[in-house]
């Protein structure tokens, strides 16, 4: 009993530290005017993107902590 209440426990934990996503969302806009950027590519530093859409509006989802977004 004890060794399935330990295999359950872990199965868990994996399961909960699998699923654990990070998801940033913004929108990119010009620093004068303030109007939302269309089509701007936005790249987690080290490789994964999106594009902006036709209002600025991007998500990003990640696996890790994310550090640094370049635009």
């Amino acid at each position: 009993m004890r060794r399935a209440i330990f295999f359950l426990l872990v199965l868990f934990t994996g399961l909960a530290q699998a699923s654990a996503q990070t998801v940033v969302q913004g929108v990119v806009t010009d620093a004068v005017s303030k109007r939302p950027l269309q089509y701007v590519s936005v790249v987690l530093k080290g490789g994964r993107g999106t594009v902006t859409d036709s209002l600025g509006r991007y998500t990003l989802r990640s696996s890790g902590t994310i550090a640094t977004l370049q635009v």
